[in-house]
């Protein structure tokens, strides 16, 4: 009975298989690398961003809360940075068109890398108040 010949001339693919592979696995851990240090960098810019809303937050609070005339300001405030505080209080002219007894009050926050973020509101004297 005839048996034909075996091929055996397929060597070598393995170690070309192999050398291949590593090299898309290293791609893949390359790109994986830049997305880890992507997502670190943002994580960092959200939670210095929240610290600087929450202090903006609190110290509006700290505005309203005093007496309708009173000008008292800051110029910076200290939170996980020192953020300059930018204060703009702006009251109803007489005869135009706002609503009277109202000051419309600006708060602008700027980290130290020279991003600012601004935060408006309306303080209101009520009657019978000071």
């Amino acid at each position: 009975m005839y048996q034909p010949e075996k091929n055996n001339k397929i060597g070598g693919f393995a170690l070309i298989d192999a050398v291949l592979a590593t090299a898309v696995f290293a791609i893949g851990l390359l790109a994986l690398n830049v997305l880890y240090h992507t997502i670190i960098k943002n994580n960092h810019n959200a939670f210095v961003m929240t610290d600087a809303v929450e202090l903006a937050g609190s110290y509006i609070d700290q505005l309203l809360s005093e007496p309708y005339g009173s000008n008292s300001t800051i110029s910076s405030i200290h939170g996980l940075k020192t953020y300059s505080v930018n204060t703009i209080l702006s009251p109803c002219p007489s005869g135009s068109s706002c609503i009277e007894n109202t000051t419309n009050v600006t708060v602008i926050i700027t980290k130290p890398d020279g991003t600012s973020y601004s935060f408006s509101t309306v303080k209101a004297r009520l009657k019978g108040l000071p």
